[in-house]
């Protein structure tokens, strides 16, 4: 993501060149991550006239992944004793592998396993990791360290967007899904609320769309498994409240 960001301050001085564009009114809209770089880059550039967040994150990304953990377990069928139970694996694994080296990952990793595995029933480790042998646990514990411990996972699991929320100077219009699984909106917009009411923005709205998933589709199973199954690419509900939004804060101020 900070690359991406870079890229995107690099980029944004030659926009005013152009004679299509009001250098008064130039912007960014970004989704999910692209929406942590708009945060990332609005923090800095102080000309921008607003800033559309779509499902951009709103908590520290620890706490927000654990949430998606946790709704994408209810959501495929898991009870919530069950899903509690695994976000309490979860959320200290990430953390602790947020900051560590591959070559100390799994001793790390096992840790934090073994003292879960020490304070869960067994049937509980059973029904939500499937861990009987040690095998089973180094199985789990490496496929963790793989997919965690790279230097863009890390940086991400890092990421607090209140450090730059707090920053803007812009208009902004953050908006979530209500059934999204991912970005789960209640807390992710709180966050995002607290943040912006500490900020310098002119004018915030905190928006939460009602039966949307995380990319703004009108969801029936409002699962990650359906996005590719819907025939809509995003609701018109979704662009209907950022094009009202732009006409009244930007095109009409």
């Amino acid at each position: 993501a900070g690359d991406f960001a870079d890229d995107l301050k690099a980029g944004l001085p030659y926009q005013p060149s152009l004679p299509e564009v009001n250098k008064r009114k130039i912007g960014l809209l970004g989704h999910s991550e692209g929406g942590m770089i708009a945060q990332m880059v609005g923090a800095e550039e102080k000309d921008l006239a607003f800033l559309v967040l779509m499902a951009a994150p709103g908590i520290p990304v620890v706490e927000l992944m654990a949430l998606q953990n946790k709704a994408i377990l209810l959501s495929g069928g898991m009870n919530e004793a069950a899903a509690d139970a695994y976000v309490k694996l979860y959320r200290p694994l990430i953390a602790a592998l947020a900051t560590t080296t591959p070559e100390q990952g799994e001793q790390v990793a096992m840790q934090v396993l073994n003292n879960w595995i020490k304070n869960t029933p067994e049937e509980m480790v059973i029904a939500t990791t499937n861990i009987r042998t040690e095998q089973d646990k180094q199985k789990l514990v490496a496929s963790f360290v793989r997919q965690t411990v790279n230097p863009w996972f890390q940086y991400f699991l890092q990421y607090n967007p209140d450090d730059y929320v707090k920053k803007l100077k812009t208009k902004v219009l953050a908006l979530n899904g209500d059934k999204d699984v991912q970005v789960t909106s209640s807390a992710n917009l709180a966050g995002l609320r607290a943040s912006l009411k500490r900020s310098n923005s002119p004018q915030y709205d905190v928006v939460a769309l009602e039966g949307l998933n995380h990319l703004f589709q009108r969801c029936q199973k409002c699962t990650v498994q359906e996005y590719g199954e819907l025939e809509e690419t995003i609701a018109p509900a979704a662009l209907e409240a950022v094009g009202n939004w732009l006409v009244k804060e930007v095109k009409n101020k």
